[in-house]
């Protein structure tokens, strides 16, 4: 009788050790779980991200480049080129639209003749000698915004005789990138290029800045990381505050990418 209620009693530990251990496991695995749906869904956010960044340049670059070979625009006559050109800017994120002479003079749709000159401009002799220019980081002259030049030239004959570009506003471009994915006030979103230097950012006074002059040893660290991975996770310390982005590298503009939050202490 002993022996019996001694197996039966052992029996019945070893099904409710079983049953517990079942749960505590499914417990563990379920939390597993939830953390990994939440690094997916802020992986698909941020590749959502990308491609509406790459979307959204590569439909200006696009719109001048076939502009540059009509021959209303190679005419290099600005009463032909501005109708076209505006209809362009209408179309896109908002920035200067603009048509530069091999002089250096340039209009532009809002105010035509500007008076000024991107003759000194770094990327000024490659767009003359017939080269693209794609993804450069400049303050506009026209305007003192934080922009990013797209341009191609016009050739006519085997010549360059000018070229149409636009400076698109950093600015804008977050703010719709912000609504289209319809982010949260409180989400860390930033891009570095390969210098490491901030090129998108939620906070436009941090755009142009390097992560590694903002006064965290931490997230001067993570932000060499980024540049020198394709993607991954990292942690550091900003402003008093711990955060966890995860990154990937836009193939189109050679961008890092980073999506996050702060960690709760």
């Amino acid at each position: 009788m002993k022996k019996t209620r001694l197996v039966l009693g052992m029996t019945v530990w070893l099904a409710l050790t079983g049953l517990c251990t079942g749960i505590l496991f499914q417990g563990y695995a379920a939390a597993e779980n939830q953390q990994k749906n939440v690094t997916i869904d802020a992986r698909i956010t941020l590749s959502v991200l990308i491609s509406l960044t790459e979307n959204h340049i590569k439909k200006v670059e696009d719109s001048l480049a076939i502009l540059s070979q009509m021959d209303a625009t190679r005419s290099g006559d600005w009463n032909k080129i501005r109708p076209l050109l505006a209809e362009i800017q209408a179309s896109c994120i908002p920035g200067a639209f603009w048509f530069a002479l091999p002089d250096g003079s340039y209009y532009t749709t809002d105010k035509g003749l500007t008076g000024q000159t991107i003759k000194d401009r770094e990327y000024f002799p490659g767009l003359m000698a017939g080269r693209k220019i794609s993804y450069t980081l400049i303050v506009s002259k026209s305007t003192g915004r934080k922009s990013l030049v797209c341009a191609s030239p016009i050739t006519k004959d085997g010549k360059v005789i000018g070229a149409l570009g636009a400076s698109l506003f950093l600015e804008e471009l977050q703010e719709t990138l912000k609504k289209e994915a319809q982010m949260p006030d409180d989400m860390i979103f930033y891009a570095l290029d390969n210098h490491g230097t901030t090129v998108l950012s939620w906070k436009n006074e941090r755009t142009f800045l390097k992560p590694s002059l903002q006064g965290s040893k931490t997230m001067a660290m993570a932000a060499k990381e980024i540049v020198r991975n394709e993607s991954g996770t990292v942690e550091y310390e900003f402003q008093g505050q711990a955060c966890r982005v995860i990154y990937q590298t836009s193939p189109l503009t050679g961008w890092h990418f980073a999506l996050g939050h702060t960690l709760k202490k």
